[in-house]
C-alpha cells in the first residue's frame, strides 16, 4: 500500500518516525489533503498505577541526581536521562556497551586514622547498554592541605549525612 506525504509516494512501510507524529493516547492521522490516504493509528498504551509509580519515582530520582552534578554537560545529561528513561541503544558502541561518566566532584568530611579530614570525592553514573541496568560510583582520595588552600573555590561542600540523605537504591 503506498501512502502520499507531502507530495512524495512513499510505501507505508518506508514512513519514517517524524513523518508521523507519535504521542500516547491520541489519534494519529496523516494530512488528510486531496489525493492523500488517511491512515489512522491508535496507540494508546495503558499503564498501571504501579508502572506510572515506578516511572514518577525514577524520573524524581534522576532529577535529584542531575541537580547534584557539576561536572556533566548538557549532552551527558540528556544520556543519562534518555537511558534512565528507557532508551537502551548505546549512542556510542564503539567504546562498548559500559559507559561511566563523571556526575560531580565535591569535597567532604571523611574519616581517615580515626580523625575528620577533607576527601575529595569525585561521582561516577555507569550505564550498561548490554544489561539496562545502573549505578552511581563514589571515588574518594585525601586531600593534603596544600591541595585544600590551592583549589577551596572550585568545590561543593556536601556533608556525609546530607549525600547519604540524597542516595537511594534504584527502583526494581
Amino acid at each position: 500500500m503506498d501512502v502520499r506525504l507531502d507530495g512524495i509516494r512513499r510505501s507505508k512501510s518506508l514512513l519514517r518516525e517524524s513523518d508521523v507524529p507519535l504521542t500516547p493516547s491520541t489519534l494519529h492521522r496523516l494530512p488528510t489533503y486531496s489525493g492523500a490516504v488517511v491512515v489512522a493509528t491508535h496507540v494508546r498504551e495503558q499503564r498501571t498505577p504501579v508502572q506510572r509509580a515506578r516511572e514518577a519515582a525514577i524520573m524524581n530520582q534522576c532529577n535529584e541526581m542531575l541537580r547534584n552534578a557539576n561536572s556533566l554537560d548538557q549532552n551527558g545529561r540528556q544520556l543519562v536521562i534518555a537511558f534512565m528513561t528507557g532508551n537502551k541503544c548505546n549512542p556510542r558502541p564503539e567504546l562498548g556497551h559500559i559507559i561511566t561518566m563523571k556526575l560531580s566532584e565535591t569535597i567532604e568530611d571523611g574519616l581517615a586514622d580515626n580523625q575528620i579530614c577533607k576527601m575529595k570525592v569525585e561521582t561516577f553514573f555507569q550505564m550498561d547498554y548490554q544489561s539496562g541496568e545502573w549505578k552511581r560510583l563514589r571515588k574518594c582520595r585525601l586531600l593534603q592541605p596544600h591541595e585544600l588552600e590551592n583549589n577551596s573555590e572550585q568545590y561543593m561542600y556536601i556533608s556525609n549525612e546530607d549525600y547519604h540523605n540524597q542516595v537511594q537504591q534504584q527502583p526494581t
